[in-house]
Formats: C-alpha cells, structure tokens, sequence
C-alpha cells in the first residue's frame, strides 16, 4: 500500500512539473501563479485547452493521480496511527457492515419508552392474588404494556414480572432513569423465619456463588455483588425482607446499587426492585422498594397471616433463597 501511495505521488508531482514548464513558455507569470495558488491551474487548463503542446495532457494526468493519492492515503493513514499489530483488526472494522440493527434497536428502545401507559388507578393482576395500587406520585405500567413494548426483544420482561412503578417525574428515556420492577412468584407459603440465624456473610457468599453459577449456564458475562450496601432484614410485623447489594455491573466501572423488597404472602411472594442506582442514591433507593412493597396488596384471605398449615402449600424454597437468587431454579 506505502508503495503504491509512493508511487502515485511520484507520478502527481512528475506530471505537475511538465505542465508548469509548458505554461512557463507562454506564460511565466502563470507558472508561478500555478505554484502559489492551485485554483490557478484549473485557469490554465481551460485558457490552453485546444493547444496539444501546450499543460492540457500533463495538468489531467496530475490530477487524476492527485485524487487517486488521497483516496490510498486515506485508507492507509488509520493503519498508521493504530499501528501494525493492529493491521487485521482495522480491516475487519472497515469492512464489517455498520450495525444498523443497534441503531434502530436503541431507537425503538427510546420510542416505546416514551409512549408506554401509565396507570393511577388500583390494578387487580390476573392469576395473581394481588393488586397493585399506586401511591402518590407514582404510576403503574402493567405487564400487557411492556410486553406490547419489548415482546420478542432482548427487553421483554421475565414470565413472573406484573409490571413497574414510575415516578411522575421521570423520563424513562433519559439515561439516569429509573424505575421499580414488580415480580411475583406464585409457588406457596415461604416461612419469614427462615431469615433469622442466617450470618450476612453467609448470605453474600450464597448470592456470589450462585450469580457465578448463572453466568457459567448462560455462557454470558454476569454481575458480581460485593458487598450489602443495606444488610438484608425482615419485619414479622409487616411480612416484608428489604436489602440493598453493591453490585459491579458488567461493562460499568463504578459499582452500582440494587435495591430490593420482599412482600411476602399466603400463597406467594411480591418482589420490588431497583436495578443500577449510584450509589449517592442509596436513601432514594432503599426507600422507594420498601414503600411500593406496601402498595402491592394481597387479596382477602390471602395475606400473609391467612397461612392455614393444614391447606396451603410451601414453597420449594426459603426467604434466604429469594435473597441470594437461590430459588430460581426451584421456581
């Protein structure tokens, strides 16, 4: 490629230099016009366009091969700047097709962001025992709008997601936004005692090795969880587990927050959760899972202190289950 570039220059400056020596012999003043301001030759072609000793033939040919020397250079000067070892990796960007698909991917992403409906008004979730009754401030997006919006995309939301909660004041589309994620999981009584005795410690080292162990199934790269920003804890009182985990998020440097909240009840368990906060947002995070969880209500008879022994089921897992991701494949 250098020799060819070489080359071509060469040829463009060779050529350039008999068409100033022709127009020297009619014009010196021309020629040395020529030299100081390029615009010049093209006045010099046309004025001795008809004369076939005259700069006509060498002007062309210097131009052509000037284009055709920017043209190389410009392919050639990214190698350059990236260097040899990165020859072959440079081909292959420059000739892969752009990725159109993200693109429009992104696009639609944003589109059905902005246009998903929101709802202020009591949802009763089918095949659930539960309703969901947004608090002030606060909307709900049901399972049927986001499946309207994401069905058969990589954002399509899990079999057990009902639908999200959304502040009045936030703009899905806008990087920082957030929003709460309602899950139920509908597989029976989940014992709330199951937590106590539990060391914290045990509990992180049960989360890390099963997130490892999901990330090795699915063959794709996983969160990791460092630490519990908000050391799990649950309430007999109001039948809810809340915790927040420091989680490093795959291609994030700084380690972000995921907040959850448990709702617990006779036949099922409601989880609310925040995904990917900063961590200067913890207060707004912990909070938000904790009072949503209260606004996720069980049916008559079907709330966590209706647990009849002789008639319900348990579920396959416990409260430490739900916590460190365990249940999943119990689910």
């Amino acid at each position: 490629m250098f020799l060819i570039i070489l080359l071509l220059w060469l040829v463009c400056v060779g050529y350039y230099i008999v068409a100033l020596v022709r127009t020297w012999r009619a014009s010196p003043l021309l020629a040395i016009l020529m030299l100081l301001l390029w615009p010049v030759e093209i006045y010099v072609l046309i004025k001795y366009w008809n004369e076939d000793d005259g700069p006509r033939r060498p002007l062309l040919i210097s131009l052509g091969t000037s284009l055709l020397f920017i043209v190389f250079a410009l392919m050639y000067m990214p190698k350059i700047h990236l260097g040899e070892q990165d020859e072959n990796a440079f081909d292959q960007a420059i000739t892969a097709p752009a990725d159109e698909d993200l693109v429009s991917r992104n696009v639609r992403r944003a589109r059905a962001l902005a246009s998903l409906p929101r709802r202020n008004d009591t949802v009763v979730i089918a095949d659930t025992p539960i309703a969901i009754n947004p608090p002030a401030h606060f909307h709900f997006i049901d399972r049927e709008a986001l499946m309207q919006a994401f069905g058969g995309t990589v954002d399509e939301p899990a079999a057990s997601t009902v639908g999200w909660f959304v502040h009045e004041r936030i703009d899905l589309t806008n990087r920082r936004a957030w929003h709460v994620e309602v899950d139920y999981f509908g597989d029976g009584y989940v014992p709330g005692g199951g937590l106590s005795g539990v060391a914290t410690e045990t509990l992180l080292a049960a989360t890390q090795t099963e997130l490892n162990r999901q990330a090795e199934t699915m063959s794709a790269d996983a969160d990791r969880i460092s630490g519990y920003a908000e050391v799990p804890s649950y309430d007999p009182r109001t039948a809810r587990a809340t915790w927040v985990e420091q989680v490093s998020k795959w291609g994030r440097v700084e380690s972000m927050l995921d907040c959850h909240s448990l709702q617990l009840g006779r036949k099922g368990v409601a989880m609310l959760s925040i995904s990917g906060l900063e961590p200067q947002r913890q207060e707004l995070c912990l909070r938000s899972v904790r009072m949503l969880a209260a606004h996720v209500q069980f049916g008559r008879g079907q709330e966590y202190a209706d647990y009849s022994r002789m008639l319900d089921r348990n579920a396959p897992y416990t409260l430490a289950d739900l916590i460190t991701g365990a249940f999943i494949d119990k689910h």
